[in-house]
């Protein structure tokens, strides 16, 4: 829902590797669009004749047989069934094959929500009164059905069983989705495969966010794709044991001598496109409400004491995404998007919910900082610099902000995104913090330091200091350094849980626990260990 082309043009690219000639089609969906089928189902005539162009009738099953069909969530669902409705009440169509990627799920008042406040991309103020209208229309909602005996998703779940009969249904999905439930998912596949007609197969993916499974592993997701339309397999369950590998880069690599007629036609009912949540577990007799209520919740260590007697089985296991190397590539990338396309800014690591925590840490009652005041920030891998931009467009303008990465590709494409937004009190500089003097020596010392996912690729580096001494053990040493007395450090994590985040950086006695975010206790994988699904935990330099 919401999705923008940029966005889309990342799938677009993969589907016009495998096809290059085939025409792709791709039908978008907004949030005005959630009403009745029958109030929009004829602004698909376009799309109807579009078809019909192309010497196709979808209700034939030899035609059909010529397309691919993809829903993107909940939102390409509902477009994909608004579609069903051109054709008549009772057609049913015959793709060769549908993949649903991440959906179809039950509508939930805490899905509900965070589907529609991230599609809207509201913040603060404006955030709160977005949260009512939503919550005010989803019991309205509730009610009208209620009433009426209707249930519109039940119905477009059922129809995307009844009505399209592919030769091959495929499912991706996560566990880790915050917009879907995941049983949901794997339930509406066992109904398909119930029904008798089709081939299902269900992809299993860990620790990726909602429609975030390309993002994920790329090589897999093409290679999903690709079999979906050539394989002939009975019904099957794909689940990966240990979480994917991020080793993909660029395009990947196909079979061409299987990939298919190059006349096929591929519609793609896309809903939001680029997603970075995760996901929320309701605690025990908190209602949904209520939880959608306390996102965020920061605690000072002196009313609770954190500690765990929990085992620390060490450091994570090396892996790529700990290398230099693997995020050039990436930034390059991401590089050569905006260079196309300048609304296509990026990644935004561990979504928007993490950095709207921390613009609500700096700006609660409590809070040590003030917007007004003059105050030094440090972003420690700042990647694309969303979070900077996100603070100065926030409000806090007076901040004098600063973005380093060791990745010059990185800094590359946030100067190239800074050039446009034009913030005077943002800068930019490649510069590798855990480098010893004279490289990284200090100039500057700061009152706020920020670290979003950086420990954690540190964390998964095979690295060492001149001492021998590996780099995540370092870690606390040399940002303490770059710290004014007193100054915070925000560090967020996906892969290390509150507990061991603070045992780690509080070893050396040069940092104290300051506050924590209150986050789900939602397992999932990534680097090879189980953890939270995001920590984040405020220090303070002694």
């Amino acid at each position: 829902m919401g999705a923008k082309i940029p966005h889309v043009q990342k799938y677009l690219n993969g589907y016009s590797a495998i096809w290059p000639s085939t025409p792709i089609v791709v039908v978008q969906s907004l949030p005005p669009d959630f009403r009745p089928f029958s109030r929009f189902a004829s602004e698909y005539g376009p799309l109807k004749r579009l078809i019909s162009n192309h010497g196709l009738d979808l209700t034939k099953e030899s035609d059909g047989r010529e397309v691919l069909m993809v829903t993107m969530s909940n939102g390409g669902c509902w477009s994909a069934n608004a579609f069903l409705n051109t054709l008549g009440q009772s057609n049913v169509i015959y793709p060769r094959a549908i993949i649903h990627d991440s959906c179809p799920t039950v509508p939930r008042y805490r899905i509900t929500l965070r589907a529609f406040l991230i599609a809207g991309k509201y913040r603060l103020f404006s955030r709160a009164i977005a949260t009512v209208v939503i919550t005010i229309y989803y019991y309205l909602s509730v009610a009208a059905r209620t009433i009426l005996q209707s249930d519109p998703i039940g119905d477009m779940s059922k129809a995307l069983i009844h009505r399209i009969q592919p030769q091959r249904r495929t499912y991706i999905y996560s566990k880790e989705d915050a917009l879907i439930e995941w049983r949901d998912v794997e339930n509406h596949a066992r109904a398909a495969q119930e029904s008798g007609n089709n081939k299902v197969i269900k992809e299993l993916f860990h620790g990726s966010a909602h429609v975030m499974h390309l993002r994920q592993d790329e090589k897999r997701y093409w290679q999903i794709v690709q079999d979906a339309w050539n394989a002939e397999s009975q019904n099957a369950e794909v689940v990966a044991d240990e979480p994917p590998s991020a080793e993909a880069e660029g395009k990947s690599t196909l079979d061409d001598s299987s990939l298919g007629d190059s006349t096929t036609t591929l519609a793609t009912f896309a809903d939001q496109s680029i997603l970075s949540e995760k996901p929320v577990e309701n605690e025990p007799g908190v209602s949904e409400e209520t939880a959608a209520a306390k996102e965020f919740e920061a605690r000072e260590s002196s009313d609770e004491e954190v500690t765990s007697d929990a085992e620390d089985t060490g450091d994570l296991n090396p892996s790529v995404l700990g290398t230099k190397e693997y995020w050039e590539n990436i930034y390059r990338r991401e590089c050569a998007n905006y260079a196309e396309n300048q609304e296509d800014e990026g990644e935004i690591w561990f979504g928007e919910e993490s950095e709207d925590k921390i613009i609500k840490y700096l700006t609660a009652p409590s809070s040590p900082y003030s917007a007004d005041r003059d105050t030094a920030v440090l972003d420690l891998g700042t990647g694309n610099g969303h979070l900077l931009f996100t603070l100065h467009e926030a409000g806090f303008t007076r901040w004098r902000m600063t973005g380093i990465d060791y990745s010059e590709a990185s800094i590359a494409l946030a100067t190239a995104i800074l050039r446009t937004k034009r913030y005077p009190n943002i800068a930019f500089r490649v510069q590798d913090f855990l480098a010893p003097a004279p490289e990284a020596a200090v100039s500057e010392v700061y009152n706020l330091v920020l670290d979003k996912g950086t420990f954690d690729a540190i964390s998964l580096s095979d690295g060492e200091t001149d001492e021998g001494v590996k780099l995540s053990q370092s870690y606390a040493r040399s940002v303490v350094r770059l710290m004014k007395k007193d100054a915070k450090l925000i560090v967020t994590s996906c892969n290390w849980t509150r507990e061991e985040l603070i045992r780690r950086l509080t070893v050396d006695g040069a940092l104290k626990v300051h506050a924590f975010f209150k986050t789900p206790k939602q397992a999932f994988q990534f680097g090879g260990r189980k953890g939270y699904s995001t920590s984040q935990v405020v220090f303070t330099k002694v």
